[in-house]
């Protein structure tokens, strides 16, 4: 007889022990396995692998890094890192002490604007709306502005192109003004010859 059991109690059910009563009132919770008075005795199953970050990451760029070195190492793509940092839509060339914004699964990091929603988001970004509020494990519909979140499996647009060559023209001086280079007119003769005098 357990001694821990009104007497009342086991007169009507009897002996009683930790396995009957374990048995009868539903053994396990969840991922555990209780005993006697919900003390735990092993956990049913155990994790084999790091639970999934759900947080992007920033990312300080080391001397000599390009964002293919740092795609390998997050295991995401150079489009997704571009998708998620605005400053590199438009280049693909980043410099050392350069931050960036690094999704934690393949996908795109953004930051909502005012006018966002989960639908717009997912229209855009090419995913459907719940994945989005279940990965970041939100509790509201709601957006406000600033809120960072990820898109996982999302696309971005195409990226423009490249700017042209003559806005990448070097800049010289303390002044800033951009350095040109005229074209020599047939006229004034190449450098080092002289025009014959005019008769």
């Amino acid at each position: 007889m357990d001694r821990h059991f009104s007497t009342s109690l086991t007169a009507r059910l009897g002996t009683v022990n930790a396995e009957a009563y374990v048995s009868n009132e539903g053994g396990t919770v969840g991922d555990v396995s209780l005993g006697r008075y919900s003390t735990i005795i092993k956990p049913v199953s155990i994790p084999t692998s790091a639970p999934i970050n759900h947080k992007p990451f920033v990312y300080t760029v080391a001397p000599g890094e390009n964002l293919s070195a740092i795609a390998a190492k997050y295991h995401v793509t150079v489009s997704q890192i571009r998708w998620s940092n605005t400053n590199l839509m438009a280049t693909d060339t980043v410099a050392t002490g350069d931050q960036l914004n690094i999704p934690p699964v393949p996908g795109i990091v953004v930051s909502t604007k005012a006018s966002d929603t989960f639908d717009s988001l997912g229209v855009k970004f090419q995913v459907d709306p719940q994945v989005i509020i279940d990965f970041n494990r939100l509790r509201s519909t709601q957006l406000t502005a600033g809120i960072v979140l990820v898109i996982p499996g999302g696309t971005g647009g195409a990226f423009p192109p490249p700017p042209a060559l003559w806005q990448l023209l070097g800049r010289s001086g303390t002044s800033g003004s951009v350095r040109t280079r005229r074209p020599v007119s047939p006229s004034a003769g190449a450098p080092g010859t002289s025009r014959p005098n005019a008769t």
